[in-house]
């Protein structure tokens, strides 16, 4: 009962939180626009509907055979076709392009008979594996249904790493009917090229084959039986001889092999009798390389992939060419995509041949070309479509605005409809410019990284010995295998997120912009056999005039259209054993780089831009006249503050931030007035000073050839000193109590710093700022200067207080030395950001409760560094500044017990921030709690795995942003 009368008054709660949230919007909704709500309403409706009809209705198309003289304006020839196929009855299926837009079409090859096209998404959720289903190998059925495979990414959008692949069955209509079979990969290979080879169909069955690069297996599918059996596994040879890819025929499967062989066997049967060889020594007997064959009445044809324009006919182990497109000056500049076969209606046996733009048949009679269009015919709901986006929406955008500015004549609604478009136009040129900006450096630094891996790649190569892939023989499967093994050694770690990246290939230039891929890591392929485009000689001299490594690009799309093709491929030249000065690493990157970043990007502009109009609006219309007028009292002020009245004053006594403001400007002038007067008084007692130093520095003998704006660049450590709890101290001492305190240790400190060949730049009340040429005396004046002041108790004794700490950093880089001041007050200044970082490592300290930090910078300049005990503290965002620093702590400060603890927990502590840095989180807090736990802990070790354990998931950098100052 009681849990009945709860759930009842939940509900009541959230009823009534719904009723509020609707009443307050509807007030909310007629307070701002008032009548004109009907037609924000109106428009919002309008856009769902619309939103409705793209997704559900599209442009469908119908096929005609034969082209006609007045062509409507919205068709296409066949052109950029990707896929094809074609039944034994004649009927081919294309997938091709229409600009930007993929398309498929069925249609009679001979009579031209109208089939059925459509577009290319088909939208398909199979076993939970929701996308748009784009199928690709096709192989066209008896009935008209398509066979085709579709491939399922990682990442839907912006990866191309296959970790699913599957054969399905799709209707006349193109929608799928059924999913034949399944296969799935590990997502840590990240391979991005299919396995499977062409699918086959022939008197009701459907063959294919999956090609790995340690075995094969062949399937064949009874389509009127729905049964698919899988053949016994085709291994690799002991040897090393492998399967380069495997070709389906009527009733029987072609193996291409690496030592040269093709080889024809029916399913599941041992390898029969080479039928071919493509690596002959004989020419007359050598069988061009090819990877497409066809049965054209009881003869098998195919065509050379590396000279896609000739078809030829093998028999009793010979190639005999039988079509060359070059020819035939109407074709002479065409290519072959693709090869198949049907029965014509006089029951003749057709070869048909798909280029890259239109259809061709051949017969010993010759070649017939198959003219095909497609014509685009709208669903009647997509003229609603048009009469939305053309009329209906600026309409009522129209009417919005007019009724806005009629019927609320308020000045916040006349100025927000002028102001917001100027905004507007402002945030989005500044948003694109930062976008553009943001995502150019993204870019750079991918250019950066691939650059390094590609010059890694290539000096691992060096020397490697291509000969025995630049010609096929028996031991070319060995051969493969020792490159792949290289080619994976460089690519160490195919588990890891970057590995994943990446792909690389060993390339041979053939041509000024072609070359043969020598070996794929993506991939099974015969060396040399795939022909790939590269940029000209031109464009690798002016990448990099040596030649030796070149970047191409190929980057667009805003959102994701486009731009999850984006790559940049990088080429480093190889010194291979021949020193043929042709072979290449080739090393891509995966688009979800791009895509996630540009994502991310946009996503950020549009809610910044966003929130920044809003706030522009609200405040535009409500403050803009009340600081207008005690603007223009302040900056009258102001002027003659300017100008060098410092009596002036505003009169403006309201007690909001606007009067505060003019308090403020008023104590300016005040403040001003008094201290001219001041620097009037006390001018006569400024001296010209510079430490002697400066003149070693600055190449000078003596002060008076110092003169105003001397400098000199140097690279110095920079020594930051800090009293610790000294504004405690000096609040309980008097003022000469105070000076007294620090100049004890000045008085220590100093001496130090000068016997280490360093010297005080300045002091800053109870800090030290000292410079070295030297890393190691700085570090070593550091410790001296540490165990001198906070060791020794006399120097606490001296002090007349119990104990005495102090900080210290050290950070080393590039400074400007020089004089800076004017005629009357010089000064040596250091102008470089080490000042600044040193004195942040010094801060650094009081968090970490150290006595020494220094940056690996430092540690980089020492010729021994380990000469000091030091403890590595992680890369971390020192305060003030976006620059991460490597820290290091120096423990040769610490009294002996001290720094034997923390000895001890340093080689679990150096695990900790490792794990830390490469994002295994987790590893890194369970180290630093087995240290707490082991009593061995130190105020490092708890403020390291208090900041891990509270990190958001969402911060990814593992970065130590300790930012305190």
């Amino acid at each position: 009962m009681e849990k009945k009368n709860e759930e009842e008054k939940l509900h009541t709660e959230k009823t009534t939180l719904r009723k509020w949230i609707f009443a307050g919007a509807k007030k909310i909704l007629y307070k701002c626009f008032g009548k004109a709500r009907w037609y924000l309403l109106s428009l919002i409706l309008l856009f769902g509907a619309t939103m409705f009809i793209a997704n559900n209705f599209g442009i469908s198309m119908y096929a005609e055979g034969v082209q006609e003289e007045d062509k409507i304006l919205k068709e296409t020839e066949l052109r950029e076709v990707e896929e094809f196929s074609v039944n034994d009855n004649g009927t081919a299926s294309v997938l091709l392009y229409i600009g930007s837009f993929q398309t498929y079409g069925c249609f009679r090859m001979d009579s031209g008979e109208n089939g059925s096209a459509g577009p290319g998404g088909l939208v398909l959720d199979p076993g939970g594996h929701n996308g748009v289903f784009c199928p690709t190998n096709f192989a066209m059925g008896d009935h008209n249904e398509l066979y085709a495979v579709r491939l399922t990414y990682e990442d839907q959008v912006s990866s191309r790493s296959i970790v699913r692949e599957s054969v399905y069955k799709i209707s006349e209509e193109f929608q799928p009917e059924k999913e034949i079979f399944v296969r799935e990969y590990d997502t840590s290979g990240g391979h991005r090229t299919s396995r499977f080879s062409r699918l086959h169909y022939a008197d009701g069955i459907l063959t294919f084959a999956t090609v790995d690069p340690e075995c094969v297996y062949t399937y064949r599918y009874d389509t009127s039986a729905d049964q698919l059996t899988q053949s016994r596994a085709y291994q690799t040879d002991a040897d090393g001889t492998y399967t380069a890819s495997v070709i389906p025929i009527d009733g029987a499967f072609l193996f291409l092999r690496s030592d040269g062989g093709v080889y024809q066997t029916g399913f599941d049967e041992s390898f029969g009798e080479c039928i071919g060889h493509f690596a002959a020594t004989d020419s007359e007997h050598m069988v061009p390389l090819f990877t497409q064959a066809v049965l054209c009445g009881g003869e098998l044809y195919g065509f050379d992939e590396k000279e896609p324009t000739k078809v030829f006919v093998i028999k009793d182990g010979k190639a005999s060419e039988v079509l060359d497109l070059k020819a035939d000056s109407g074709y002479a500049d065409r290519e072959i995509r693709y090869i198949d076969s049907y029965r014509a209606a006089d029951g003749k046996e057709v070869l048909a041949l798909c280029l890259t733009d239109g259809l061709l048949t051949w017969t010993e009679s010759g070649i017939c070309d198959k003219n095909v269009t497609l014509k685009l015919k709208p669903h009647v709901v997509t003229y609603v479509f048009d009469f939305m986006i053309n009329i209906a929406f600026p309409l009522l955008i129209l009417g919005l605005l007019i009724n806005l500015i009629i019927r609320k004549k308020t000045l916040f609604y006349k100025r927000m409809l002028l102001t917001i478009p100027v905004f507007t136009i402002v945030v989005t040129v500044v948003a694109v410019k930062v976008y553009e900006y943001s995502n150019e450096q993204n870019n750079q630094s991918i250019r950066s990284e691939m650059g390094i891996i590609t010059e890694f790649g290539t000096r691992e190569l060096e020397g490697y010995d291509f000969s025995g892939l630049m010609t096929v023989n028996e031991n070319t499967g060995a051969e493969y295998q020792r490159l792949r093994e290289k080619i994976r050694s460089i690519n160490t770690d195919r588990t890891k997120e970057w590995s994943k990246n990446y792909i690389f290939s060993v390339i041979c230039r053939t041509e000024d912009t072609s070359a043969l891929v020598v070996l794929d890591d993506d991939m099974v392929s015969m060396p040399m056999e795939k022909k790939v485009a590269i940029a000209s000689e031109e464009a690798f001299l002016l990448n990099d005039p040596s030649g030796e490594f070149y970047m191409d690009e190929n980057l667009t799309g805003f959102w994701n259209d486009g731009a999850i093709y984006n790559e940049i491929v990088s080429y480093g030249k190889i010194r291979d054993a021949e020193d043929r000065g042709d072979v290449y690493l080739k090393v891509s990157v995966d688009s979800r780089r791009f895509w996630y970043r540009r994502r991310q990007l946009v996503l950020a502009m549009m809610i910044y831009a966003s929130v920044f109009l809003l706030f522009i609006a609200l405040i535009d219309m409500l403050v803009s006249f009340y600081i207008t007028r005690a603007e223009k009292k302040a900056s009258g002020v102001v002027q003659k503050i300017a100008k060098g009245d410092f009596t002036a004053r505003v009169d403006y006594r309201s007690g909001d931030e606007l009067g505060e403001i003019c308090t403020q400007v008023n104590a300016m002038g005040q403040n001003l007035e008094k201290l001219f007067e001041e620097k009037d008084r006390t001018e006569q007692f400024y001296y010209k000073f510079v430490p002697e130093q400066f003149c070693t520095l600055l190449d000078k003998e003596k002060f008076t050839d110092l003169s105003l704006g001397d400098s000199t660049g140097r690279e110095l450590t920079v020594f930051s000193c800090d009293i610790r709890s000294f504004s405690i101290n000096s609040e309980i001492m008097t003022a000469k109590e105070n000076f007294e305190f620090v100049n004890i240790i000045y008085g220590i400190a100093g001496p130090i710093i000068r016997e280490h060949g360093g010297f005080v730049d300045k002091y800053i009340g109870d800090a030290i700022v000292a410079l070295f040429e030297n890393a190691e005396e700085a570090v070593k004046s550091g410790v001296e200067i540490y165990r001198a002041i906070v060791l020794d108790p006399q120097t606490a004794e001296r002090l007349g207080i119990s104990d005495i700490n102090i900080g210290i950093g050290i950070h080393s880089g590039q400074a400007r030395v020089g004089i800076v001041g004017e005629s009357e007050r010089l000064a040596g200044a250091v102008i470089s950001e080490i000042v600044n970082y040193s004195s942040r490592l010094e801060g650094l300290t009081k968090q970490y409760k150290t006595a020494m930090l220094i940056s690996k910078d430092t540690v980089e300049r020492l010729p021994d560094p380990e000469q000091f005990d030091l403890r590595f503290l992680g890369r971390t965002q020192i305060a003030g500044a976006e620059d991460v620093l490597q820290v290091y702590e120096v423990l040769d400060c610490l009294a002996e017990e001290e720094k034997k603890k923390r000895d001890h927990n340093s080689i679990k502590l150096h695990q900790a921030i490792q794990h830390f840095g490469l994002g295994h989180r987790q590893e890194a807090e369970e180290l630093l709690r087995e240290i707490a736990s082991a009593g061995a802990g130190d105020h490092v070790t708890d403020l390291l795995y208090d900041y891990i354990r509270k990190l958001p998931e969402e911060e990814k950098d593992n970065v130590f942003r300790l930012v305190r100052k």
